[in-house]
């Protein structure tokens, strides 16, 4: 046509859908995939994952603090779900783009908080960690908060997102003798 802006709208949705897919194939793997869960220490995932975040979103600022023994026994997809919720607040944050992801042992349980400097997690986007279902009318807009909140259900744990006017935080609570469900 001459003229690239049109075709930028179009390949944007092109690359979200096939980031779409990509997710939804990632969660039928998770489903459908045999595997036994392994000790990891979960600071080293956290800290694996801000980096990996940290290529794509260089102008963002991360701060990862960590504070007692974070071993437990997760499946691998564990680090997905930890990708998944530090990517969204990377890519939705505000106009700072700051990060801070904490992990602190609290009794027989690890504690989770991802946290940015958005304006706010919507309604809609929430409710999946909230409610657990969606409807036709009320629904996430991708598969990325869903496949978190799979995950940690999956390892007995509980996920849920508390917004003000700093921003979003996003708090995961597994515990550290994580029984599979």
């Amino acid at each position: 046509l001459g003229d690239d802006t049109m075709a930028e709208t179009p390949l944007r949705k092109i690359d979200d859908l096939l980031d779409l897919a990509d997710k939804a194939r990632k969660l039928g793997h998770m489903v459908t995939t045999d595997v036994d869960s392994e000790r990891v220490d979960i600071a080293s995932l956290l800290n694996s994952e801000i980096d990996r975040i940290g290529d794509v979103y260089s102008g963002a600022s991360f701060v990862c603090e960590t504070e007692g023994d974070l071993t437990t026994a997760v499946l691998p997809c564990f680090q997905q779900a930890l990708l998944e919720l530090i990517e969204n607040a990377a890519e939705h944050g505000g106009e700072t783009l700051y990060v801070s992801v904490t992990g602190t042992a609290i009794g027989p349980d690890i504690v989770i908080d991802i946290a940015d400097d958005r304006p706010g997690l919507p309604d809609h986007e929430a409710a999946v960690f909230e409610s657990g279902t969606e409807t036709p009318l009320i629904h996430g807009s991708g598969l990325g908060l869903w496949l978190a909140y799979w995950i940690v259900m999956i390892h007995g744990g509980t996920i849920e997102a508390t917004t003000d006017t700093d921003g979003t935080t996003v708090t995961i609570t597994i515990p550290r003798t994580t029984q599979l469900y």
